[in-house]
């Protein structure tokens, strides 16, 4: 999609029970995301039949079902975060924390939550046609949206980014163009970003030091939901019944600017004692008062489990960085993971809505 083009999320509501409904579409959207890329669309089945009919020539076949996906890949922003995180890991606990500054909580682990559908606008605008005219405009509007897999990257001279893979089980097409909010806020960049490490305080414990700036030159996070469902048809619909989020798979990639003999012996050790890693982005200033308070993004990892530090050995390059590849897990007390958001947000948009 191009700079013109558009791209707008709402969470769907939830049934009178609190249960959330994959097919009921949001009313509009809440927020566009200023994303580099994205786009959704089908891909559609083909029902082979070949039949002896005395020739060598083929026959037509029919369509079958329709799974939608595809990537929405951008930067983190303050204000849109929070509507992908809750389409990650489930509506998050939203405080107050000063007058118009507030705390969203992302825990998958918190009893009740779940990775929450959306609905989807796409929007592919032409801006060469003067008269406003509606049909110069490609709308398709996708009921069931959820993340299937995001992966998190900073890296020096650029900005906290994400990838993303959204799945959804319907599509509408030509609908009306929704009128929305632009998500305007600042990204933020490699330079308002640090990462922290503590470490067991002994040797297989369950109780952690302090945590400590930790010098990184790259850091990657992925989490995938594993959805299930997108491509099973029922007999009688060419539509899928629902998506199931399946088993969580989480790693971290990064590349350590320090420590590099003691991260490299934990990478290979038969048994390496978990740390917990806390990779923070603060952005501008939104209260001034005896805390001072900032947007900000914080995600803390309870367990991380390193398993391969590939450190190269040649002639022309001397040793001066560390690439570790490491599992997130649960901890001894069954902690995973939290992020953190601090916004100017009251949270409306990261929470489905009840019913009317």
């Amino acid at each position: 999609m191009g700079q013109a083009n558009q791209f707008g999320l709402a969470l769907q509501p939830v049934d009178e029970d609190g249960k959330t409904q994959q097919k009921v579409a949001a009313d509009a959207a809440d927020v566009f995301l200023p994303l580099t890329d994205g786009s959704l669309g089908p891909t559609i089945a083909t029902l082979e039949h070949v039949a002896m009919e005395g020739d060598r020539f083929p026959q037509r076949q029919k369509r079958g079902g329709r799974q939608f996906g595809g990537p929405a890949n951008g930067g983190f922003r303050p204000l849109s975060t929070g509507v992908i995180l809750a389409m990650l890991l489930g509506e998050p606990t939203t405080t107050t924390l000063q007058a118009g500054v507030y705390q969203h909580v992302f825990n998958p682990k918190t009893a009740g939550k779940h990775p929450m559908p959306a609905t989807a606008w796409t929007i592919q605008n032409d801006i060469y046609e003067e008269s406003g005219d509606t049909a110069d405009k490609l709308v398709d509007e996708y009921i069931g949206t959820m993340v299937n897999e995001m992966a998190w990257n900073v890296e020096g001279n650029n900005y906290l980014l994400f990838t993303s893979a959204l799945q959804a089980l319907r599509n509408l097409e030509d609908v009306a163009a929704p009128v929305s909010t632009l998500d305007q806020t600042d990204l933020w960049s490699f330079d308002e970003v640090g990462m922290e490490i503590a470490v067991p305080t002994a040797p297989g414990g369950s109780t952690y030091g302090a945590y400590t700036p930790f010098e990184i030159y790259s850091w990657g996070f992925s989490y995938s939901n594993n959805l299930q469902g997108g491509d099973r048809f029922p007999v009688g619909s060419k539509e899928a019944v629902r998506l199931r989020p399946s088993n969580v798979e989480s790693t971290i990639d990064m590349t350590v600017a320090q420590d590099l003999q003691e991260q490299h012996r934990k990478a290979i050790s038969d048994y390496p004692d978990l740390v917990r890693v806390r990779l923070s982005a603060i952005g501008k200033q939104i209260y001034e008062g005896t805390t001072d308070l900032f947007e900000s993004l914080t995600a803390t990892f309870m367990g991380v489990e390193y398993r391969t530090g590939e450190r190269p050995l040649t002639a022309a390059d001397v040793w001066e960085d560390l690439e570790v590849s490491a599992g997130v897990v649960k901890d001894g007390s069954g902690g995973y993971l939290t992020i953190t958001l601090v916004n100017t947000h009251d949270g409306s948009y990261y929470h489905a809505p009840e019913p009317a």
